[in-house]
């Protein structure tokens, strides 16, 4: 693994399910770009879920264990951790589609923005896809900001971004003061 990977992936986990922990980073070790760094980060889970992580076998995944302190400690210790320039958010129960890192990398470089998102498909625990979430696109700062104000969860989904991380910790990293979209 470089010195230094391109993306983080970033699963920050409190007391899952090992198969669901298992295909969240399965999924995220099958994307197609190179430099990758799967970072999970344990909130207190009991047991640790050190067990599950090792499992893969893998140098590009490490595992961080934290005093419980809740999923906004667990995102801001990730994102402090992470040693990829840009990060993308898996939440411990999801997947990434095969090509989701490198279409989302792709538009960061293209848009020289510090963040893009996209749309997700929703599935059964089985793996079967029952629908699909379409995000608005938002093509200002203006459209961004008014829509987090509008609607009640967000214009987009956590785990569709991916954000260049110095951006994200020049902001301020996560707000755990915020009990809802603290992300």
């Amino acid at each position: 693994m470089p010195a230094e990977p391109e993306i983080t992936v970033l699963i920050t986990a409190y007391q899952t399910p090992a198969a669901y922990l298992r295909e969240a980073i399965e999924s995220a070790l099958a994307q197609d770009v190179p430099g990758l760094e799967v970072l999970v980060v344990d909130d207190g889970s009991q047991p640790s879920l050190q067990e599950p992580v090792a499992a893969h076998e893998d140098a590009r995944v490490t595992y961080h264990r934290m005093e419980h302190r809740g999923l906004p400690h667990a995102l801001i210790e990730g994102l402090q951790r992470a040693r990829g320039r840009y990060v993308a958010i898996l939440d411990h129960a999801d997947r990434l589609t095969p090509d989701s890192l490198s279409v989302r990398l792709h538009a960061m470089r293209e848009s020289n923005v510090g963040l893009v998102y996209g749309d997700l498909q929703l599935m059964t625990p089985e793996g079967v896809v029952y629908g699909e979430q379409r995000f608005p696109e938002l093509a200002t700062e203006h459209a961004f900001v008014q829509a987090c104000l509008t609607h009640a969860i967000g214009p987009l989904k956590h785990g569709t971004i991916l954000l260049d991380r110095a951006v994200a910790l020049a902001a301020g990293n996560y707000n755990p003061a915020l009990t809802v979209e603290y992300d």
